[in-house]
């Protein structure tokens, strides 16, 4: 794998950089005031921030391009954690060479560490490598332990939320003519549940538990 150049420029002693911030939140993690106040703790003006709400697994993000293409030399780009800019270490190194290329410097809040110096080059790939790291152990913890799972007997996938008992029960309801939200209230599950656990088949007039 390509490594990144990381030619950050360092400000002028006595100058100070123009500060760029950027925030990010998916659907899984709703921290976005944190990252906010952190951001304008650090200096950064409130029009100076900007914010994207996108899905870790989606690969375009168009405010994370428009702030690249906002920086100009001598600026810095400040974010609260590594991990906001990137989800793997390629796109990680993509994103560092262009704030770089873009003539700036680059402040991660929360490994508290400006790239820009010789020591923060050097703990940035540190930095980097620890991660990967850490991600791969994890990886393997959880393919040891879903196998050892599976060995003991255990099935993976979703919990069906309707038992033997419970399906019998509803089966027994709804062909007694009872509406599916009277039957979900009685069995304890939601309207949705029994409509994708059950189909009514209109000519016999009785209601079927589906085959999945």
């Amino acid at each position: 794998m390509r490594k990144p150049k990381l030619n950050f420029k360092m400000t002028p002693e006595g100058e100070k950089p123009y500060l760029l911030g950027y925030a990010r939140v998916s659907t899984e993690e709703q921290n976005l005031a944190m990252q906010i106040a952190a951001l304008k703790r650090y200096g950064v003006e409130d029009k100076d921030i900007y914010v994207e709400k996108v899905s870790t697994r989606k690969a375009k993000r168009p405010v994370l391009d428009l702030v690249i293409s906002e920086i100009r030399e001598g600026d810095k780009f400040v974010v609260w954690k590594l991990d906001r800019i990137a989800r793997s270490r390629r796109e990680l190194y993509e994103r560092l060479d262009q704030i770089a290329e873009a003539g700036a410097s680059l402040k991660s809040i929360t490994e508290d560490f400006d790239f820009s110096g010789p020591m923060g080059k050097m703990m940035l790939g540190m930095f980097i490598l620890i991660a990967e790291f850490e991600r791969d152990l994890i990886s393997q913890r959880t393919a040891a332990g879903m196998k050892a799972f599976k060995e003991r007997g255990g099935k993976v996938g979703r919990v069906r939320v309707l038992d033997e008992k419970k399906t019998a029960q509803a089966l027994k309801l709804l062909n007694a003519g009872n509406g599916r939200t009277e039957v979900a209230r009685t069995v304890g599950v939601s309207v949705t549940t029994i409509h994708n656990y059950f189909e009514y088949q209109p000519r016999k007039k009785v209601w079927r538990e589906r085959q999945t």
